[in-house]
């Protein structure tokens, strides 16, 4: 399907301490069906303090080392030094199937669009907050885009393919963003007019671990940018349940976080014991709670002390439709 006249394509990979899981995550990208010669595997280090930097010199890639901590620090260098018309991004803890690049490159032309989408699967079996999240959907890129959302749709970055023009033209990913550059992302590509599709069946493997103390921090932090995010992009409006709606993160209400979760735990068919269905719903609960600290902090601070935010607010546009899950092509 795919011969010398391929578009060519730079795959991005952002690495922080992941000596656990990019030796597995470089090996299949390496291993894809895509033409060899129309492919580009760009690394990089965003300042590891693991043995990572030494893992992935021992594979035929190019290494990039960013010292400036951030994702989307890293990825920005990374668009930086590619080549061709496509850039792809998947995070250093995903394994890609053989046929990754090659169902996003269809997917891509065959819907005309400027980026396009696939699905993280998160596995079971892992620890107890590993198992939550996946039970949950929690990052899940179908969730994300569900009609009944109280906040626009995005994407996530870790299964990404886009076109340069489009990359190039919203300026890539907010720098300044700790967390929710990836929502952010999304906005400025449909501000700027741009076309990107969902398609559901275009899966990697999400393999990242997650603690306690790291399940409460990104809470915290999502807290802290859902304001950024409100700032910048406070005259955006988007369709739920049928409605325009205006993009307001308090509608993050503990009353429907706790409906959804109890829907879930205790009137959804699973294998949970009570113990652990009661113990899910106290993280749910306390996960919220670290939300809502991270919400109010940056709420006093720039909404009641009036502090100079960090962020600008991009181009104005008129409001956009949810995005519907796609019919992939065979």
């Amino acid at each position: 399907m795919f011969d010398k006249e391929s578009p060519f394509v730079s795959v991005i990979v952002p690495v922080r301490n992941e000596e656990r899981f990019i030796a597995d995550c470089l090996t299949n990208l390496l291993n894809q069906d895509y033409p060899q010669d129309r492919l580009k595997l760009i690394v990089v280090d965003n300042n590891s303090t693991d043995r990572s930097r030494t893992i992935i010199r021992q594979f035929p890639v190019q290494y990039v080392f960013e010292k400036r901590k951030g994702v989307s620090k890293a990825r920005n260098t990374g668009a930086r030094v590619a080549r061709g018309d496509l850039l792809a991004f998947v995070d250093g803890d995903c394994v890609a199937p053989r046929d990754w690049i090659s169902r996003l490159v269809t997917a891509l032309w065959d819907q005309s669009a400027d980026a396009c989408i696939g699905t993280c699967v998160f596995p079971q079996g892992g620890s107890f907050v590993e198992d939550y999240l996946a039970l949950r959907g929690i990052d899940s890129q179908r969730e994300l885009l569900n009609e009944s959302r109280p906040f626009p749709p995005w994407l996530l970055t870790g299964n990404l393919l886009v076109r340069r023009t489009i990359f190039e033209k919203v300026a890539g990913f907010e720098e300044t963003l700790a967390r929710g550059e990836d929502a952010d992302f999304w906005w400025k590509i449909e501000r700027a007019g741009g076309c990107l599709k969902y398609f559901p069946r275009v899966q990697i493997l999400r393999r990242g671990s997650s603690s306690l103390i790291n399940f409460y921090s990104k809470k915290f932090l999502d807290g802290k940018v859902s304001v950024l995010l409100e700032h910048r992009h406070a005259s955006l409006s988007f369709q739920s349940r049928g409605k325009s709606t205006e993009f307001l993160e308090k509608d993050f209400t503990l009353r429907r976080r706790l409906k959804k979760c109890l829907q879930l735990l205790f009137f959804t068919e699973n294998n949970l014991s009570f113990f652990r269905k009661v113990a899910y719903l106290l993280l749910a609960c306390s996960g919220y709670f670290s939300f809502q600290v991270g919400q109010w902090l940056n709420r006093i601070r720039f909404d009641v002390m009036r502090m100079p935010l960090p962020v600008s607010a991009p181009e104005r546009r008129p409001a956009f439709p949810a995005p519907h899950p796609q019919t992939e092509m065979a």
